[in-house]
């Protein structure tokens, strides 16, 4: 029967707080746009200016479907972890060949290779673990420089009750000050690389793992493998009970 995962580690308040805040802050920046250019439109046709009022009506076009974007990824994320059937056994290295195959799926020149050492079985949710892959690799994909591949090497292992993920790429990697801002709703790192989407793909990789009874969490530099890209410990759970 679908419930709710079991073992969710996930901090209740600490999500409330957060989706509190997206609707607060976030959302108002497209709305108060879709505002301002409402008035500006509306001044340039009285004034007889239909090209400027037509640009000024596209800004709009864009700033209301940007809102609705942005509220149906905030409704999307407070569902994750509702009504799961029991976890299955899997294979997490074909989870993460497959999510690759989706990015290639979305943009056919790309370019990403997957290596994978260590132990792959687990048991747990495979379209949302599909899902953290997916959003882990399209990451990496689009900060990695345009004339080298994008590679991810995972590093797999049990201890005790947990199942624990190195996960690094070649990347352009994130400003040490971002640190943990960049698990929250919307805060997209300014690399200096044009980047696609809202801003959602660390955070949900991390709820998906809090679902898991686990964690996500970017490596201290002194812990890095090497200096280059971006490392993630990925933890989850082995023992939902």
């Amino acid at each position: 029967m679908a419930s709710e995962f079991r073992y969710d580690r996930s901090d209740k308040p600490a999500l409330l707080r957060q989706v509190a805040s997206s609707l607060s802050h976030d959302l108002r920046t497209p709305i108060r746009h879709s505002g301002q250019f409402l008035d500006l439109y509306e001044k340039d046709l009285a004034a007889g200016k239909s090209d400027t009022a037509e640009t000024h009506l596209s800004v709009v076009k864009e700033s209301i479907a940007q809102t609705l974007d942005m509220v149906s990824a905030i409704v999307s994320y407070t569902r994750l972890g509702m009504t799961l059937n029991a976890p299955t056994a899997l294979d997490l290295k074909d989870t993460a060949n497959a999510a690759r195959d989706r990015v290639l799926l979305a943009n056919p020149s790309a370019n990403i290779t997957i290596s994978f050492e260590g132990d792959a079985n687990y048991s747990g949710h495979a379209h949302l673990l599909g899902e953290l892959f997916y959003e882990l690799i399209h990451n990496a994909a689009q900060f990695v420089p345009a004339d080298r591949p994008a590679e991810l090497h995972i590093k797999s292992r049990k201890l005790d009750k947990e199942h624990y993920l190195i996960i690094s790429d070649n990347g352009e990697g994130l400003p040490l000050e971002y640190g943990e801002l960049v698990f929250d709703l919307f805060q997209k790192a300014d690399t200096g690389t044009p980047s696609e989407g809202l801003g959602l793909g660390l955070t949900i990789a991390r709820r998906i793992a809090e679902i898991h009874g686990g964690s996500l969490r970017i490596l201290p530099a002194e812990l890095r493998p090497d200096e280059e890209g971006l490392t993630l410990e990925l933890i989850l759970s082995t023992d939902p009970d």
